[in-house]
């Protein structure tokens, strides 16, 4: 399993439609940063004393 995973499992998410990834990233310490995007891939990234989610398109 994966360290994505454990976290899900963790926070009890077993479907997508479970996935609430403001509520993730708050568990985390992570911002997300919503932005218009072409496609449906965002980046999430970590680097030393910050993590966050790029690219979510709303």
């Amino acid at each position: 399993m994966t360290p994505a995973e454990r976290l899900l499992v963790g926070l009890g998410i077993a479907e997508p439609k479970d996935i609430d990834l403001d509520a993730i990233a708050w568990t985390q310490g992570a911002v997300v940063n919503y932005r218009p995007i072409d496609n449906c891939e965002a980046t999430i990234f970590e680097a030393p004393h910050f993590g966050g989610v790029q690219g979510v398109g709303r």
